[in-house]
């Protein structure tokens, strides 16, 4: 019996022993499973990269990094300087932030981009001052976090920001729309230089459809899944005109509290509409020039090179060989531009268009305002088609909008359209002051027959000849 307790109080004790060391398991257990989810979450936490340099921009040490992120493999890192490790305008740039960190003593943060075995990359560089060594030489730590994705989400917000407003604007005046030859033979070139990257100047007068034709010639082409960027280039004032084309850095200029990216890089991958060209700045016109030519640009204030693939369709209702006869549009950019011209005409120049397009406005502003119009009677078509439309379409689409806002019934009358009158202007009107002028000196001129006295000079100073 004694034997059998003894043997009973071993196992209760192997027992307790047992459960105790399966207990001291399952703590050791969580113990490492809280460790590498602690581990897990500092490796998430570390920078892509992570360098020390000294005092000279000589790399020390590389003491982690992304291989397919760095512009040259780790091995080759130790014992280099900055600037044979790193393009320009790059290097420069680390420099001086190595130079500040050390001067000031405080962290300095830049983004900069930079093409890795990865491909082109945006990342944020943070440096951090260590303690100086024995031998009194100051060293930093660089860190260095990709942020592609985070520039490539405030792009896309750019663009959809920029997309929105286009979507707004867009179809203000309809689709190109004509059954003429002239329009005809327009929409074969059109179809043509689509499915090309060449660049396209579209010339006409005002309103005659310059906009619409560049929207169909990108919507014609291999890049109609991308953004087409419009500027109009005689809007912007002459000081900001290269900013908003091809953006600028923070602090480039006063009110420059941000990078700004410009037209140009929102158009990558798409097309750009530069609409009234001819208005452009010369010294804009040298940079313009070399995007076409080479598709790189700097922004204003900056000195790093960015490559973009953009199409160019440029538009403009002046004589852009006469303004180089004159000196204020390059021969240079004219001849690159004019690779494929393509002339709208003028409405008085189709007149056959004009039931079409004044049976389209009047359907589609019917249907805006909330009016049921069958029909243009043959009256209103006929005061139409005789009046010369100096504003061509855009000037036809104002006409009907208001005949369509007056019209009651089911037939927009002629009535409706108001005053169409092909008269030459009277004497002074829509005259410039130059010609005002010129006009009044001949009108005392031939009143004093042919002497003007200095009586009549004095009356024609005071307007009173």
């Amino acid at each position: 019996m004694e034997t059998m307790a003894l043997r009973a109080a071993e196992l209760s004790a192997a027992n307790a022993d047992l459960r105790r060391e399966i207990s001291e398991r399952i703590k050791a257990e969580q113990a490492l499973r809280a460790s590498e989810e602690r581990l897990r979450a500092i490796t998430n936490a570390l920078p892509d990269l992570l360098f020390v340099l000294d005092e000279d921009g000589r790399y020390l040490d590389v003491l982690t990094a992304e291989e397919n992120l760095l512009y040259t493999p780790a091995e080759r890192l130790k014992g280099r300087l900055l600037h044979e490790v790193f393009p320009e305008p790059q290097a420069s740039r680390f420099w001086e932030c190595v130079r500040t960190t050390i001067a000031t003593d405080r962290s300095q943060v830049l983004e900069y981009e930079l093409e890795v075995p990865a491909g082109r990359r945006w990342f944020e560089g943070r440096t951090a001052p260590l303690r100086r060594s024995l031998n009194g030489k100051q060293s930093i730590v660089f860190v260095a976090r990709d942020i592609t994705d985070r520039k490539r989400a405030e792009e896309l917000q750019t663009q959809n920001l920029y997309l929105r407003e286009e979507i707004r604007k867009e179809f203000n005046f309809g689709p190109v729309v004509g059954e003429s030859p002239a329009m005809q033979s327009v929409f074969r070139c059109a179809e043509m230089v689509a499915a090309t990257d060449a660049t396209v100047l579209l010339l006409g007068e005002t309103g005659t459809g310059k906009e619409l034709m560049a929207r169909a010639i990108h919507h014609l082409s291999n890049r109609k899944d991308h953004i087409m960027v419009k500027v109009n280039c005689g809007a912007l004032p002459a000081s900001l005109v290269e900013s908003e084309l091809f953006g600028h850095e923070k602090g480039a200029f006063t009110g420059a509290t941000a990078l700004r990216r410009g037209r140009f890089e929102l158009a990558h991958q798409g097309a750009i509409f530069l609409d009234e060209i001819g208005e452009l700045p010369l010294d804009t016109q040298v940079k313009l020039l070399r995007v076409l030519q080479e598709q790189e640009f700097e922004r204003v204030g900056g000195t790093n090179t960015l490559k973009v693939n953009v199409r160019v369709i440029a538009a403009t209702n002046r004589d852009l060989a006469a303004e180089v006869q004159r000196g204020a549009f390059r021969a240079d950019l004219y001849y690159r531009l004019n690779i494929f011209p393509i002339r709208l005409p003028p409405l008085r120049e189709r007149r056959e268009d004009i039931p079409l397009l004044a049976n389209y406005y009047v359907q589609e502003f019917a249907r805006r305002l909330g009016k049921r119009i069958n029909r243009i009677n043959a009256e209103a078509i006929e005061k139409l088609s005789r009046y010369d439309w100096p504003g061509n379409v855009r000037e036809l689409a104002n006409v009907l909008e208001r005949a369509v806002i007056l019209c009651a019934g089911r037939v927009l009358q002629a009535e409706h359209l108001g005053r169409l009158d092909n008269r030459a202007p009277a004497a002074d009107e829509f005259l410039t002051l130059e010609e005002v002028e010129r006009r009044h000196i001949l009108q005392a001129f031939e009143r004093s027959g042919g002497v003007l006295d200095c009586s009549a000079c004095i009356a024609l100073r005071c307007g009173r000849a």
